[in-house]
């Protein structure tokens, strides 16, 4: 899990693991954004390069 983590940006707060009081909600809240932020970025390049692939296919 931790090399999924690592590789794929998806953390633990994502998952919803290492939640605690002390912890506190504005920092698990900021935690959740940027690795939304970081996956949306993974996808939307998963994404462009899949595209690219189509067009060069269908133009072959």
């Amino acid at each position: 899990m931790k090399l999924f983590e690592d590789v794929s940006g998806v953390s633990e707060a994502l998952l919803g693991k290492g939640l605690s009081n002390a912890r506190g909600s504005e920092l698990y809240e900021s935690q959740v954004r940027n690795a939304t932020v970081a996956l949306a970025d993974l996808f939307d390049s998963f994404a462009a390069f899949t595209t690219e692939r189509n067009r060069l296919l269908l133009s072959a």
